[in-house]
Parts: C-alpha cells; structure tokens; sequence
C-alpha cells in the first residue's frame, strides 16, 4: 500500500464574524477540505492566510486535525468594522 506524503494546499471560504469590535471571531469555524482524503489524521496545518475577506481579519486558530479530509479555522477581526469571508489557504503536510 503507498501513503500519501508531502506538503499540499488546502483551500476554502472563510467564516463569518459579527462586526463591532477587534478581536471578534467566527461563530462557526470555516472548514477547509483536504486537496487529497488522507487516511489519517497524522498531517499538520501551518502557514494559514485569508484573501478576499470584508476589512482587516486574520487567520487565528487552526484546530486540531480529527479527521484525514478536513480541518476547521477560524478569522479574527483587526478592525471594529471586519466581518470575515473570503478564501482561506493553508499549506498542510502529511507525514
């Protein structure tokens, strides 16, 4: 049997936050879906960025992997104005 290893992007749409103060976060985390269904959950996900988002936010938490499709993050807002959005990348690796 091969394994699947190596450094990989994942992408998907960002999560919503409620405007009105910094530091507000998504009350649903965005999921991103794995370019490859890994057969575990053995990767790590590093190096997350949000393009296209509604006003300053960022990528502040990545969770942990439970599960070799999927993995959750969540945008914080940088102004009182951010209401999240846009497209999440991640580079994720496989061991």
């Amino acid at each position: 049997m091969k394994q699947l290893t190596g450094t990989f992007t994942a992408t998907g749409p960002g999560c919503t936050i409620t405007a009105g103060a910094v530091g507000n976060t998504c009350a649903t985390p965005a999921t991103i879906v794995n370019r490859f269904a890994f057969p575990d959950a053995d990767y790590i996900v590093s190096a997350c960025s949000v393009v296209g988002a509604s006003g300053a936010n960022v990528v502040s938490t990545i969770s942990r992997p439970i599960q070799g499709t999927q993995f959750t993050v969540y945008e914080t807002a940088l102004s009182a104005t951010a209401t999240g959005g846009g497209t999440i990348h991640c580079s994720v690796t496989h061991r």
